[in-house]
């Protein structure tokens, strides 16, 4: 049984992190982390037709094998997609932190999701894939019903906006508004000219971006000084929660 020594080395990233962590282990920094194997395995000469080569983390056992048996050893070739190395060091993606994060605590996670939207660096496709890859975390049934809570998913279309707003006008017995009416240069959702009064009503989709942010304002502020009033309404709020929208219209018709 011949045996195998290999060393391996990598340079170690001189950053906050890295001191960090070394400081917390008291391990003294150098500009590369070196480390020598020594192991006794057997020969592909020998009788043996499947290798299984044990031991713990990071005790070498895939830099023995690739040394030993090169192109022989099996390895998958597809990168976790929820883990990533940060100056050299094995972390988690956030979307999986924001899970693991959700399954011990019980409470505030809707508001670790508006947080999370506050930065640049949210990605809800992100954090919904994560879920769909780990579909019994404990956590992904928590996110869920504050993401549902915060963003009720809606699938009507303009069209169908339109009429939910004209039948519940027509229910309250409240005049009927204009919609797509062209107002100061802008098309707005919904006039109602003689009270001058604009309702826009927002799907998540369309008005999450930062220009749609800023445009949203720019319209707002030029209708406003035009003397019109200017309610918003979510998608959500048209389609879930109708009786919200109808008590605000109620108020401004008057």
């Amino acid at each position: 049984m011949p045996t195998i020594t290999t060393t391996v080395a990598c340079p170690i990233h001189d950053s906050f992190r890295v001191q960090q962590v070394a400081g917390m282990f008291d391990v003294p920094l150098a500009d590369r982390a070196t480390e020598r194997f020594e192991v006794d395995v057997p020969g592909t000469d020998e009788e043996w037709r499947i290798g299984l080569i044990v031991g713990p983390s990071g005790s070498g056992k895939s830099t023995v094998a690739r040394h030993a048996f090169k192109s022989q050893v099996y390895e998958s070739a597809e990168w976790p997609a929820d883990r990533a190395v940060v100056d050299g060091i094995p972390a988690t993606s956030w979307p999986r932190a924001m899970l693991d994060c959700a399954s011990v605590v019980r409470d505030g996670y809707g508001k670790m999701i508006t947080r999370a939207e506050q930065s640049d660096l949210f990605d809800m496709n992100a954090l919904v894939a994560a879920m769909e890859r780990a579909p019994r975390h404990r956590g992904a049934a928590r996110i869920r019903r504050a993401r549902a809570e915060l963003h009720p998913a809606s699938s009507w279309s303009k069209s169908d906006l339109e009429d939910a707003m004209l039948r519940l006008c027509q229910r309250l017995d409240l005049a009927g508004p204009v919609c797509n009416a062209m107002v100061e240069g802008f098309e707005v959702d919904f006039l109602w000219l003689e009270h001058r009064l604009v309702a826009e009503a927002d799907g998540w989709g369309f008005h999450k971006t930062r220009s749609a942010f800023q445009r949203d304002r720019t319209r707002d502020r030029a209708l406003q000084l035009a003397g019109y009033r200017v309610l918003r309404f979510a998608y959500a709020d048209v389609e879930y929660r109708p009786e919200l929208v109808a008590a605000d219209l109620r108020r401004a018709l008057r």
